[in-house]
């Protein structure tokens, strides 16, 4: 009986014991589960979607540099230069080079009367030295200022003039450009055929009046070969007549102008047969606002309209002793007094006069 109370208790603490053992385990099972959970509550926001393919874009272009000028250049105490702009053209086929234009402002510095041709060029392009071109092309520049190199100019007066050159065909490669008061003394800037360039041929450009001239102690309306080393006498007579006369600017268009005529009385000393032109020309300047007037044909109201040169008192051959009365024809460019200023060659003053000016009303 005992043995039989015994073998029950040991089945009962047995079952007891496999019932704890069972309660124990059973967070052991759950755990799969749980991780299973974890697993899908993961998947759609820790892992992330591939973004979606891009098209490529082409790359920007590089900027163009700015229209670039040179600071203003100064040669001493001859003259100053300030570049104000460059042009360059694809003259087609027209020509087998193009063209490049290259517009200053230009101002004497000392009292020579200085031309813008007395300032030295130079180019070059890809290894090679281009072409000075000054030849008032129409269609790629601009004659007037082209032809304004020829003109004097009084000290401390600033005037606009251009120089052109014939560059190489196709070629938009940099062109180095150099301007110098000698050959041998260039100041150098770059010009990029690529840049943008303003246009100024088209530009007007507007000398500062001079109402009141008064150039030098002078005021000595006529001298002789015994007062100077000259090789005449000379009297101015002043202004005599009025006319208007017509000239084609850069777009082939008629402009007209008033002209006015100067009469002079000339006697020839030289020695042999000379004309009155040869005789002072070099020596004489006709000034309105600080830059020289050019010497043009009669106008249309003129007594000597019509007339061919060789008809001219100024171009006749004068024999040595004689003397002549003759009219010489300026084109004004304003309503300013104009002046009369007379040098011997070494630049000496014989003579100057102002006169004012009635320009013609013209249509």
């Amino acid at each position: 009986m005992k043995k039989k109370l015994l073998a029950l208790g040991l089945t009962t603490v047995m079952a007891f014991s496999m019932a704890a053992c069972g309660d124990k385990e059973e967070p052991a099972a759950a755990a799969p589960t749980e991780a299973v959970q974890l697993t899908e509550s993961a998947t759609p926001t820790e892992v992330p979607e591939e973004p979606p393919e891009e098209e490529p874009t082409e790359a920007p272009e590089p900027e163009k540099p700015e229209f670039s000028l040179p600071d203003r250049i100064v040669f001493d105490d001859k003259f100053e230069i300030q570049v104000v702009g460059y042009e360059y053209f694809d003259s087609g086929d027209s020509y087998d080079y193009d063209f490049l234009n290259v517009y200053y402002d230009y101002t004497p510095l000392n009292d020579r009367f200085y031309t813008c041709n007395a300032i030295y060029w130079t180019a070059s392009q890809s290894g090679t030295e281009q072409k000075k071109d000054p030849s008032s092309n129409l269609t790629f520049g601009n004659a007037e200022h082209t032809d304004d190199i020829w003109l004097h100019i009084q000290q401390g007066v600033t005037f606009r003039g251009m120089m052109q050159f014939s560059v190489n065909k196709g070629d938009t490669s940099v062109i180095t450009v150099g301007i110098g008061a000698k050959s041998d003394e260039y100041v150098f800037f770059d010009v990029d055929p690529t840049w943008e360039m303003p246009d100024i041929r088209h530009e007007t450009f507007e000398l500062e009046k001079v109402l009141s001239p008064s150039y030098g102690p002078g005021n000595m309306p006529q001298f002789t070969s015994a007062d100077f080393d000259i090789k005449y006498d000379l009297k101015i007579n002043g202004i005599t007549e009025y006319s208007s006369v017509m000239e084609l600017d850069a777009d082939q268009k008629p402009v007209y102008y008033t002209c006015v005529g100067i009469s002079y009385t000339i006697t020839n000393h030289s020695g042999k047969e000379e004309s009155p032109f040869m005789l002072f020309s070099t020596n004489n300047y006709i000034f309105q606002d600080g830059v020289s007037i050019k010497d043009t044909t009669p106008g249309k109201e003129s007594v000597d309209y019509h007339k061919t040169q060789k008809d001219l008192p100024l171009y006749q051959k004068l024999q040595d002793g004689q003397t002549v009365d003759f009219v010489q024809y300026y084109r004004l460019r304003s309503d300013s007094p104009i002046e009369w200023v007379h040098r011997d060659f070494r630049g000496t003053l014989m003579g100057n006069m102002v006169y004012e000016v009635e320009p013609l009303e013209l249509n």
